[in-house]
């Protein structure tokens, strides 16, 4: 897994600026190491583990903050650092 540093994020959010779709969040993740279906998706924000979509038109987006977030905490435990981001809470 490749770590996910502040650069990354602010190109990340500049490149999604309008929101990620489903499809662009599980691409996002596997570029960094972070494996994600598009059923594991739907069971994440099933049970809160994710931020619910939005549907703008007829795309379903993700907001870019939510996500940001949930990319570090995937990232602390990955790295055994989660009880550090929990602590930041």
């Amino acid at each position: 897994m490749s770590p996910i540093d502040d650069g990354t994020l602010v190109n990340l959010e500049r490149q999604y600026a309008s929101g990620l779709t489903s499809g662009d969040l599980i691409d996002v993740c596997a570029s960094h190491g972070i494996q994600l279906s598009e059923a594991t998706l739907r069971k994440y924000v099933q049970l809160g583990l994710l931020p619910r979509s939005v549907r703008v038109g007829r795309k379903v987006l993700y907001r870019k903050d939510a996500v940001r977030d949930w990319l570090c905490e995937q990232e602390a435990r990955k790295t055994g650092a989660h009880r550090a981001v929990a602590a930041r809470r």
